[in-house]
């Protein structure tokens, strides 16, 4: 897909290739540090209330106990397609009915469990990266409906800082080799 827009952009067949390996090599060869913030979120079924941007998003069951609320990461994904976070977390999205079973299954239990899901502020320098940062998260923190890069990750080093009021249950900085 990404191919197709820019042959569409580039006249000749050289240009496309440089543009090819230039997005190769800034995502893979190069060590990189991104600094990431979570500061949004929206409850389980108010997807139109996702912005069009790209980003990280993570799906969160916030359990509460007595006075506390404690949040659990239960996956990371990335929305880097056309519409963004909108057009990635929605009714169809694959992870979501098992994740809402999670939360149906405290919620039997007797357990005051919600899903919520947050997601990072809007960075348009990232839009080259935020596969490689998603993979960084996961491999780091490992969510329990991931698959993808819980094992291995296959980026070069990579430095996440994460920040925001809603990255609770995330480590302030991720290094990954």
């Amino acid at each position: 897909m990404y191919i197709r827009y820019l042959s569409s952009k580039y006249d000749n067949i050289v240009e496309l290739l440089k543009a090819i390996l230039n997005r190769f090599l800034r995502r893979i060869i190069i060590e990189k540090t991104f600094d990431i913030s979570f500061n949004n979120y929206i409850n389980d079924n108010s997807f139109s209330l996702l912005p069009k941007y790209k980003g990280i998003y993570l799906f969160k069951i916030y359990e509460k106990n007595e006075s506390r609320v404690s949040p659990t990461i239960i996956y990371i994904g990335v929305a880097s397609g056309e519409n963004g976070l909108m057009g990635r977390v929605n009714n169809e999205h694959e992870h979501l009915e098992d994740a809402r079973k999670l939360v149906q299954e405290m919620r039997d239990k007797n357990i005051d469990a919600r899903l919520v899901i947050c997601f990072s502020d809007e960075k348009e320098e990232y839009n080259d990266f935020w596969e490689r940062i998603e993979a960084a998260l996961i491999f780091g923190r490992k969510p329990i409906l991931n698959t993808e890069y819980k094992k291995s990750f296959t980026f070069n080093k990579t430095i996440v800082n994460v920040s925001g009021s809603r990255y609770l249950d995330l480590k302030e900085k991720y290094i990954i080799e």
